[in-house]
């Protein structure tokens, strides 16, 4: 009987151990069709993300683009107008200048103009005591002849 035993233990053993290798397998097949399906929805779920995030950066990329060319237009208006009064300021101050410049070569032709006359003048009294002094060297040699009772020769 122990034989019989053995026998059955051993059907039972097989028995338990295809149960066991069937439940693996049926284990082993729920595990993968359930990292199947979370696959699925991962990939949806990316798909949608990915999706969306397109869109909001097309949004993004249009509404930048506008403000550039808004900030653009700002810009060139405003060099435009700084451009505009600096040319004012410095066609001003070119004027000013100019007028400044002119009024002082005038003074300083007139100064010159005196200086010239004065200059005139000054050669007109050296020319006057050069003559004065000839006059003078005239009478002192007349006076040293009549002193020493001599010519000059």
């Amino acid at each position: 009987m122990l034989a019989g035993m053995d026998g059955s233990i051993l059907i039972a053993t097989a028995s338990l151990t295809g149960v066991i290798i069937l439940a693996t397998v049926g284990l082993a097949t729920l595990i993968v069709n359930v990292a199947r399906g979370i696959e699925r929805r991962l990939t949806a779920r990316m798909d949608d993300l990915d999706t969306r995030l397109t869109g909001q950066m097309g949004d993004l990329d249009t509404r930048l683009t506008g403000q550039v060319g808004d900030l653009d237009t700002r810009l060139t208006g405003q060099v435009g107008d700084l451009d505009t009064r600096l040319t004012g300021q410095v066609g001003g101050l070119d004027t000013r200048l100019t007028g400044q410049v002119g009024g002082l070569d005038t003074r300083l032709t007139g100064q010159v103009g005196g200086l010239d006359t004065r200059m005139e003048g000054v050669a007109a009294g050296q020319g006057e005591i050069r003559e004065r002094m000839a006059k003078l060297e005239g009478l002192l040699e007349g006076l040293r002849e009549a002193v020493t009772g001599r010519r000059a020769a």
